[in-house]
């Protein structure tokens, strides 16, 4: 191949890398984030003395976390995941020659998984919304339920043909495969959702659902296989009933699912949680409550079913304003207020450590010489078998056949319970299994899973992630728009402004501006008052401060004022002089840029999503994918 073809090639493939990852959210590194760093640093030595120098627990989970932060920042130019930079750091810390974090110590590294877990649900509650599940309830529960299901025991299979371990546990195994990684498809949904493609349909809304459904099948197969496998031999000091033992799995899952619709319920208590601080940290607390409570008890799946109704039963009070009699009434802004603050301690602390962490966990001096190809051949067979299952699964759903593919190719990113979790049955086996004779055959089993999860993180956050973007501008449509576009739509108000009115260039402390003034007013317009002036003119002298929960109150003075300038424009010349104009207009730019800066930024909530899309498909006439369609359909033959 000639030299300029590779390079336009290799140019090409970089824009795409580019326009996958290259936007991604991240926790950026700069001289600000280094002085913050150091000043927290030493908070932390002369607050709390020496276990915060070198060789010390505090000293070894900082080095755990400014690692991760490193690696995700180092990974982000490089146009990957996040994640596998953070994943990385935390295996180069545990294999280095010199003791970097030996000192960190292991139930540390438990609790820290856990409470990530307990975040990751804590989020799916908090985008899981019951209009929404019930308008796509359809396409969403066959992706959700079909192909993990069958790729869990697809995995389960190959763990008993490549590693010998029995089949409950190679079960267990497969549960934490086939979880599908909503923090990497939610951001590209969102994407697909902003560039119009598959919104037809409703793609994107489709697999948000499915995604964090997904994850509640994979925690609890967990707990019920995790409990079967592992149980207390007999000469273990942690011996217990072996009918309690097996009971505890579904018994876990049910005490998760009451204690998470009871903690829903004390969220529901607006008239007391009045604030939103308040809202998230009784969110954020009850969930760690409940999952270190679960934790303690050794029934981790639980505690992570509780956080997740915790947040699905009290975000959806919220906007029900359920119950009546301890409420303020409905309200569509507190689910997306704790949304953004979940986001925000995700990024920060839960996610660093966890992926940390858990890659501090793979000493390579420690892993089988055969385990790491077995590995890989489970987790790319599996991926494999679950894209076959996921396009036979979108099959009489109404979609075409290249939307089926990009189904399949869509369901493969996995990282955030993969994570959470691959460690968890080399955990119990340590305890439970000591002292037994094939000890160090259920060691090498635990080793074996994690080993794998790790790989399925690897593998499935970098390619499937680049491959469910590439394939979605080739299999996806745009969707077609019953209004103007954004640009159509200013072309045509500028062309009927410029009939009715004629602008002005004026000069204010933020530059020039051009103001419509109405036609017949012959004098020009002057600067009479500074943007200064004008900004203390707006009645909410709050703007400056605002937070997300009064979004609203800013956009209803922002029509005001535009109804405002609209009335005066149009009123006879000498009703309005052209001073008052010129506030009016200078009001309403000061308006707009504040929304701008508070606003435009900021993503939407995926319940934000949920309600366009619920919206959108309620005024539109054509038939609904929610309802399952015949196999004979045209559109299911391409």
């Amino acid at each position: 191949m000639p030299l300029h073809c590779r390079t336009r090639y290799w140019k090409q493939f970089i824009k795409t890398l580019k326009s996958v990852l290259g936007r991604q959210k991240d926790t950026y590194i700069d001289l600000s984030f280094l002085i913050l760093a150091l000043v927290t640093y030493g908070v932390l030595f002369f607050g709390l003395g020496k276990v915060f120098l070198p060789s010390n627990e505090g000293w070894a989970a900082l080095l755990l976390w400014a690692g991760a932060i490193l690696g995700g920042y180092i990974a982000n130019v490089c146009f990957l995941p996040r994640i596998v930079g953070m994943l990385v750091a935390g295996m180069v810390l545990i294999n280095i020659p010199w003791s970097a974090i030996d000192s960190f110590p292991y139930k540390w590294g438990v609790q820290f998984r856990a409470a990530a877990l307990a975040t990751i649900f804590l989020r799916c509650g908090l985008e899981l919304s019951f209009p929404a599940l019930k308008k796509f309830k359809y396409p969403s529960g066959k992706l959700a339920i079909i192909p993990g299901l069958l790729e869990a025991v697809f995995d389960a299979g190959l763990g008993v043909a490549f590693f010998g371990m029995p089949f409950t546990l190679s079960l267990t195994m497969g549960f934490i495969l086939k979880a599908v990684g909503p923090g990497l498809i939610v951001p590209q949904m969102f994407r697909l959702q902003q560039q119009g493609l598959g919104t037809d349909q409703d793609i994107p809304i489709v697999i948000v659902i499915a995604a964090s459904f997904d994850d509640i099948v994979a925690i609890t197969g967990y707990a019920i296989f995790s409990t079967i496998a592992i149980q207390p031999d007999e000469s273990s000091p942690e011996s217990v009933n072996s009918a309690w033992s097996i009971a505890s799995g579904p018994v876990q899952v049910i005490l998760g699912v009451i204690s998470g619709i009871l903690g829903g319920y004390v969220l529901s208590i607006t008239r007391i949680w009045n604030t939103q601080l308040k809202r998230f940290l009784i969110l954020f607390f009850t969930g760690l409550f409940l999952m270190f409570f679960f934790e303690y008890w050794e029934l981790l799946s639980g505690g992570a079913l509780g956080a997740l109704f915790t947040s699905l039963v009290g975000s959806n009070f919220w906007e029900n304003g359920s119950p009546k009699w301890f409420s303020h009434g409905p309200s569509f802004v507190y689910g997306p207020e704790c949304e953004r603050w979940m986001s925000l301690i995700w990024r920060w602390v839960m996610e660093p450590m966890l992926f940390s962490t858990v890659g501090a966990l793979l000493n390579f001096n420690q892993i089988a010489g055969g385990t790491v190809p077995k590995a890989i051949a489970i987790v790319c067979l599996g991926v494999v078998v679950r894209m076959l299952i996921t396009f036979m699964t979108m099959c009489g759903s109404g979609f075409s056949i290249k939307e089926k593919l990009f189904f399949a190719f869509a369901w493969t990113p996995k990282a955030t319970v993969q994570a959470a979790l691959s460690a968890a049955p080399l955990t119990l086996i340590q305890k439970y299994k000591e002292g037994a004779e094939d000890y160090d055959t259920w060691v090498q089993w635990g080793n074996d899973i994690l080993t794998t999860g790790l790989f399925a993180i690897l593998i499935c956050g970098t390619l499937g992630t680049l491959v469910a973007h590439v394939s979605s501008k080739v299999l996806l449509q745009q969707g077609t728009k019953s209004r103007l576009s954004i640009e159509e739509h200013s072309k045509v108000s500028k062309r009927k402004s410029d009939e009715s009115q004629r602008i002005e260039e004026v000069d204010t402390a933020d530059g020039i501006h051009r103001i419509p003034i109405p036609q017949g007013s012959s004098k020009p317009l002057q600067r009479t008052r500074s943007a200064d002036e004008i900004d203390a003119s707006v009645p909410s002298s709050s703007l400056s401060r605002l937070i997300p929960g009064r979004d609203l109150a800013m956009i209803e003075e922002y029509v005001d004022a535009i109804e405002q300038l609209t009335c005066a424009t149009h009123a006879k010349e000498h009703d309005v002089p052209r001073e008052e104009l010129l506030r009016l207009s200078g009001h309403v730019l000061s308006i707009q840029k504040r929304i701008e800066q508070e606003i435009g930024d900021r993503e939407p909530s995926v319940r934000e999503l949920f309600r366009s899309a619920i919206r959108r498909r309620s005024m539109q006439p054509q038939k609904s994918v929610t309802q399952p369609a015949p196999s004979t359909n045209a559109t299911d033959h391409g």
